[in-house]
């Protein structure tokens, strides 16, 4: 085990007063006196940074979040490149005019079904009604070849799902800051190669690439985004960075909109995931990633830079040392750790049944609320807005602090399976409007705020040991839950509608009992190996009290490894 921490030490000055004469010495002389106390990484963090909201904070923390923008272009350029209008269209040769005029019903002859069922072509015998362009309908991509438009979008999906094992090793072998970079740099490639390739073959590999490194840049930026955070205002940093997730939907829409050529959205799209490199590689690289690793000197030069820039007055090369245990791992030692603390084990498997049901819920909510849109640049918007909606509220900042993490994510979970529940009755509140669909739109901001709390939790829980690995787990596990979403919503094709919603409602419910076993980690410091998650000592009480509970938590960690006796006084951060 890693137990690690950093002395801090204050320079005093005392003078003294020579009252002997004869010594001929000055009474003003002052001899310097070290006065040590102990720090860990957390304590030093929030001693340089601080733990209120300065423009200092805010401007690095801007630096941080801006590259999650990058995630949601990527995965959402096929909704607006690679269209299909099967309802907007008409008649060019003979034939079809004369399947329109035998139509019995001519309202929903513009459909899928008469195109396909009649293998009418495109520019033969009928003519798109759009003025945009896209490369399902220049590649010929639709009826019997439409998987192969599904297959881009899907695959996408796959790529990320393939990260996770890269990721798990990569961002606790190599760094936070390094993979992030690297991602960002291989999606903005694999993004303008797609503006150029001119067939479907040629831009598959590309969408398996995309979401590889999609993957890559989430888990490492939710990663060095925490590390970097003050203990009070990791909340805010949750808030943050899934606000930056919202505000990249909207950049991707913004987009898709103005520009009508698929080519140039994809050439666009690129410059802007590009561009979110400049703020990754202006960021230092995590300063409990290098202590993890034993590199001293460069946590040392991380704290010094953020104590100048904060305007600490901190003599980072004189008054701090390090006293630290070197805890270097690899892949291998990462899994058998989960045999030998099954606390850390308990805690990450049900975090990750919960993203499973969270990501199933919330892609069963965003396909069924495109449906209530017939335009696709408004149904994305929709989907977003949850998320800002609670970050302009104050709603999710009030919640987690009045509560607490654990308790605050599973009610907000639970409030979404109770509104869900109150939708069952198929009652009609107006021509176009029922109270299944209302519930279902007030869902939107508590589902977005169960993603900013559930994040904030697990990035808490994970020992900076094992952080890169745990937290793609759990986002691959999303990513299960991703393809499972969408296809719940065929259960109305084979059941009623109020057993539907009952499913649906169940995923928020069980995942709120999830989160209810989970250890509580409000006000608790990050772990850093796998030994210290649930013994952590609460930083939010009186210094003495603070020292207890942590002399108490690290008996009882101490307990486990066998090097503290049965009868001493021990805590359970439970």
């Amino acid at each position: 085990t890693l137990l690690y921490t950093i002395k801090f030490e204050e320079v005093g000055r005392m003078s003294e007063e020579n009252t002997s004469e004869s010594t001929g010495e000055s009474s003003g002389d002052e001899k310097r006196k070290l006065s040590l106390k102990t720090y860990d990484v957390e304590e030093i963090i929030n001693k340089i940074i601080g733990n209120k909201v300065t423009p200092q904070y805010m401007l690095i923390a801007t630096l941080m979040i801006v590259p999650m923008i990058a995630v949601p272009i990527l995965a959402v350029i096929p909704v607006f490149t690679g269209f299909i209008p099967y309802t907007s269209w008409h008649c060019l040769s003979s034939r079809c005019s004369s399947l329109l005029a035998n139509s019995s019903d001519p309202a929903s002859f513009y459909s899928q079904a008469t195109i396909c069922t009649n293998s009418l072509k495109p520019g033969v015998d009928i003519a798109w009604n759009i003025t945009r362009t896209s490369y399902s309908l220049d590649w010929d991509l639709i009826c019997s070849n439409e998987h192969k438009s599904s297959n881009l979008e899907s695959f996408f999906f796959l790529g990320a799902f393939i990260g996770v094992f890269p990721a798990s090793f990569l961002l606790d072998l190599y760094g936070r800051k390094g993979v992030m970079v690297v991602g960002i740099v291989l999606a903005a490639g694999a993004t303008v190669g797609n503006a150029f390739v001119n067939g479907y073959y040629a831009m598959l590999p590309l969408r398996i690439i995309q979401g590889l490194t999609c993957f890559l840049i989430q888990t490492a930026l939710q990663a060095i985004v925490m590390e970097f955070t003050p203990t009070k205002l990791r909340n805010l940093a949750s808030i943050l960075t899934i606000f930056s997730f919202s505000m990249g939907l909207y950049i991707g829409i913004a987009i898709s909109y103005f520009l009508h050529s698929w080519r140039q959205i994809f050439f666009a799209s690129f410059v802007a995931i590009f561009l979110t490199a400049i703020p990754a590689l202006l960021c230092p690289e995590s300063p409990r990633f290098h202590l993890i690793k034993g590199k001293e000197s460069k946590a040392k030069q991380t704290f010094a830079r953020l104590a100048k820039f904060f305007k600490n007055p901190i003599d980072l090369d004189e008054d701090v040392k390090l006293d630290y245990t070197r805890y270097d791992s690899n892949f291998l030692s990462q899994l058998v750790d989960f045999g030998k603390y099954p606390r850390m084990t308990k805690n990450s498997v049900l975090m990750m049944l919960y993203y499973l049901v969270l990501s199933a819920m919330t892609y069963s909510l965003t396909y069924g609320w495109s449906k209530l849109g017939a335009d696709m640049y408004v149904s994305q918007a929709v989907s977003a807005l949850g998320s800002i909606t609670v970050v302009f509220t104050g709603y999710q900042w009030w919640i987690t602090e009045r509560l607490g993490r654990r308790r605050a994510l599973a009610l907000n979970s639970f409030i979404v399976g109770v509104l869900m529940l109150i939708g069952i009755p198929q009652v009609k509140l107006t021509s176009s409007l029922n109270l299944s669909t209302l519930m279902f739109l007030l869902t939107t901001p508590f589902n977005g705020s169960c993603w900013m709390g559930s994040y904030l939790l697990v990035s808490e829980l994970t020992p900076t040991s094992h952080r890169g690995m745990i937290m793609s787990l759990n986002l691959a596990l999303a990513r299960i839950g991703s393809f499972i979403g969408p296809y719940m919503i065929l259960l109305y094709n084979v059941l009623d509608s109020w057993l539907v919603i009952l499913i649906f409602s169940s995923l928020p419910l069980l995942g709120g009992v999830f989160v209810v076993f989970c250890y509580d980690t409000t006000g608790r410091p990050i772990p850093a190996t796998p030994a210290e998650v649930g013994y952590t000592p609460i930083l939010d009480g009186g210094k003495e009290s603070q020292e207890e509970e942590g002399q108490e938590g690290k008996q009882k960690q101490g307990k486990e490894e066998g090097v503290v006796d049965d009868d001493v006084t021990l805590i359970d951060a439970d």
